[in-house]
């Protein structure tokens, strides 16, 4: 037991090293200014189904909007005194969804359950604590003899807390969001490590995400990427139509419909559903059971 300290220390630093340089190989970064697009496979997989069932109420999809990924389990960090703390060293542990759809990147902050510990829970609890505190006693008294049965004991207690630990029920807040246009890179931050740091036009500290693991946050920069490039050179435009609610039938059987933008009426004379008002100049969409009235 004793030579067991050494050894998980050297798998360890062998674990790091190789971390290290997968970093190092993605360590460039991706700028969306070019006018090549990135070679990348794109994935249409939509993940609606791993995010929690009220993420429709921090989430209106425009039209032709949709769901491309969803990443879950995300630490992101947003706010510039957060970002100013942790390139301190102080990090704080946000934890949410990250979701990117094919016009923007969202971020929901996850909602937990208020803890509820049982008269059960707590004993074992206590229990715990007081074993492993007189586990270090025994370390003190009597040198290293007891040192693997405390670190025996260390274990099993972070094992029983885990189990307490609340997991997520829904979404809180929408902790930021960014239209795919506007962000300009991705890179690898250089004073935290594994945090990507995505830089924005409009927003002047850029904004820090932390994956689960390496794999996924390189398939995140791949699949952004595409996004990006596609959101920035293929812009779709979206037109908006509002329907026409109010008509009135007169003596003649002369249709006149009023306009939804400022309510002028004008004479329906033809069965186009696409009307120009003549006072304000917006159009707008007759319905068919209207138009099916016109003899």
């Amino acid at each position: 037991m004793l030579f067991s300290l050494p050894i998980t220390t050297i798998i360890e630093i062998y674990h790091g090293l190789k971390k290290r340089k997968k970093v190092k190989a993605s360590e460039e970064s991706i700028r969306y200014s070019s006018n090549k697009p990135p070679i990348v496979k794109r994935e249409e997989a939509l993940e609606k189904d791993t995010l929690f069932d009220d993420w429709k109420q921090f989430i209106t999809l425009y039209p032709e909007e949709k769901i491309v990924h969803a990443y879950r389990d995300v630490n992101a960090l947003y706010n510039a005194d957060e970002i100013w703390d942790a390139r301190k060293g102080i990090i704080v542990n946000h934890r949410g969804d990250l979701v990117l759809t094919n016009r923007r990147l969202a971020y929901l902050e996850y909602r937990y359950e208020k803890a509820s510990f049982t008269l059960k829970m707590k004993l074992i609890s206590v229990l715990a604590f007081l074993f492993f505190m007189i586990a270090i006693i025994g370390v003190i008294a009597s040198g290293l003899l007891l040192i693997p049965i405390a670190l025996i004991c260390l274990i099993l207690l972070s094992k029983i807390l885990k189990r307490f630990e609340r997991p997520p029920v829904g979404y809180s807040i929408m902790g930021f969001e960014t239209l795919l246009k506007n962000i300009v890179e991705t890179r690898w931050d250089t004073s935290l490590k594994d945090f990507l740091e995505i830089g924005t036009i409009h927003r002047k500290s850029p904004i820090l995400v932390h994956f689960r693991n390496i794999q996924e946050a390189n398939e995140f920069r791949k699949n952004l990427s595409y996004l990006v490039y596609d959101a920035q050179h293929h812009p779709k435009e979206i037109i908006q139509y509002s329907v026409v609610t109010r008509f009135d039938l007169g003596k003649d059987n002369t249709i006149s419909v009023q306009c939804p933008y400022c309510g002028a009426s004008a004479p329906l004379r033809s069965k186009e559903s696409k009307v120009t008002c003549n006072y304000c100049g917006k159009q707008y969409i007759i319905p068919r059971k209207i138009l099916d009235l016109i003899g």
